[in-house]
């Protein structure tokens, strides 16, 4: 324990009677749980009785001030130096297929003796490799997934990646301890325990534990079609708009939650939905980008396809040609939904109440063009404008002048006027010569 720690003050919060009995536990474990149920009554160690104790329980007996975090590192480092670990070095393969398929000795898993189809999806991401570790006669005795640039999920806009150790495999703790050395050596983060749904991880350099999910971001000509495919422990959903591998069941991209469209936890070679080994995708949606497997509920808008819900937000149907078009670029004239190029061919708008009004078909109404060029619905004219009796132009109501029972513009009303004061002159000059 010393030597693991390498700080002998640490080792002031042991018992020193307890630590005594660490030496026993290699060799006879019996007598080891004996003297630790004499200084420390736990249920767990009771339960243990007759079986080997694991460094980590251990130590939680003994250093009853360690942190979690602390007891991890320390179990790691004690079972590092563990005299009967093999020696043999950990190696790295850019094709994971080729371990996988390795005779394995010492440690179990639902992926053993399966062909080397079914690592291929492994082979062909970029960023993936595999540790592992053989033992003097070649056979495998620990293997895990490195994933480099792994795409941390968090609320922040700006994306977090890692390099990360999958899942270990490995054909006992003390092995499993040395994988996560490396890790730490070489600045990967690594699951604290082994299993398929542990979200726990270990920072590479300053040993804290902590909690996310992860994602696999696919390149652009990732295949979508295997023969078989892996049982995935961590990167098990698939979503094939997003083009990703993730641990986690639902994912919120572009402020809108996406679901996975299939899940990579089959052992007989397929996934759970058969959408990379016997694919069912219809069409991909142009909006979201999620997948879409009925043909009913394809919608097609300039030779684009959409799901319902994009199609329905995006597009509508003029009520006047029939065709699609942008939601975005229609108007509504009395419930009815108008695109653009109808609107400018049959309709009308109304510089005073701006209105739009059919001026062609069965449905045509009346417009007028105003003295300046305005065009004014029916309704406003009746409201809001006269017709000079005189030149029978129209203008706003508040300019009418009337002159001799006349509704007149101003420019007549003044000729009016002018008439009228001419009229008034001459009769006035042929009264004085009679």
């Amino acid at each position: 324990v010393a030597r693991a720690v390498q700080d002998p003050s640490r080792l002031s919060c042991i018992n020193v009677n307890a630590l005594e009995a660490a030496s026993k536990v290699y060799v006879n474990p019996s007598q080891a749980l004996s003297c630790l149920m004499e200084m420390s009554p736990s249920p767990g160690f009771r339960q243990a009785k007759g079986t080997f104790i694991k460094p980590g329980k251990f130590l939680q007996v003994i250093a009853s001030d360690y942190t979690e975090q602390q007891a991890h590192v320390l179990t790691n480092m004690l079972r590092q130096t563990n005299p009967q670990n093999p020696h043999t070095n950990l190696q790295i393969s850019r094709t994971p297929s080729k371990i996988y398929t390795k005779d394995s000795s010492g440690f179990t898993s639902c992926m053993k003796e399966q062909d080397a189809s079914f690592f291929e999806l492994y082979d062909l991401l970029p960023n993936t490799s595999i540790l592992y570790q053989l033992n003097e006669d070649g056979d495998l005795i620990g293997r895990a997934l490195l994933h480099d640039n792994a795409r941390v999920i968090t609320d922040s806009e700006t994306p977090s990646y890692i390099n990360m150790m999958d899942r270990i495999y490995s054909a006992n703790a003390d092995i499993e301890a040395i994988f996560k050395g490396w890790a730490h050596n070489n600045g990967y983060f690594h699951k604290v325990t082994q299993g398929i749904s542990i979200r726990k991880y270990s920072h590479p350099a300053t040993y804290n534990i902590q909690e996310f999910d992860v994602i696999i971001d696919l390149p652009e000509d990732f295949p979508t079609a295997f023969e078989n495919v892996p049982y995935m422990d961590t990167f098990c959903y698939y979503y094939v708009g997003a083009r990703m591998l993730s641990s986690r069941s639902s994912i919120k991209v572009g402020g809108r939650m996406r679901y996975n469209d299939s899940t990579l936890q089959e052992v007989n070679g397929s996934d759970s939905n058969n959408l990379l080994t016997n694919s069912r995708l219809v069409a991909t949606c142009g909006g979201c980008g999620d997948s879409i497997y009925d043909e009913d509920d394809v919608n097609w808008a300039f030779d684009t396809q959409y799901c319902r819900d994009c199609y329905l937000e995006m597009f509508t149907e003029c009520e006047v040609c029939g065709e699609t078009v942008e939601n975005e670029g229609t108007t509504y004239v009395d419930d009815t939904t108008v695109c653009r190029f109808c609107l400018n061919s049959h309709y009308t708008e109304c510089d005073s109440c701006n209105e739009y009004f059919q001026v062609t078909g069965n449905y045509a109404v009346s417009m007028y063009s105003t003295y300046n060029g305005d065009t004014i619905c029916e309704r406003c004219y009746e409201r809001y404008y006269f017709c000079c009796d005189e030149c029978g132009d129209i203008f706003p109501e508040e300019e009418m002048q009337g002159v001799d029972r006349l509704s007149l513009c101003e420019s007549c009303a003044d000729d009016k006027k002018a008439e009228a004061e001419a009229e008034a002159e001459a009769e006035a000059e042929a009264e004085a010569e009679a």
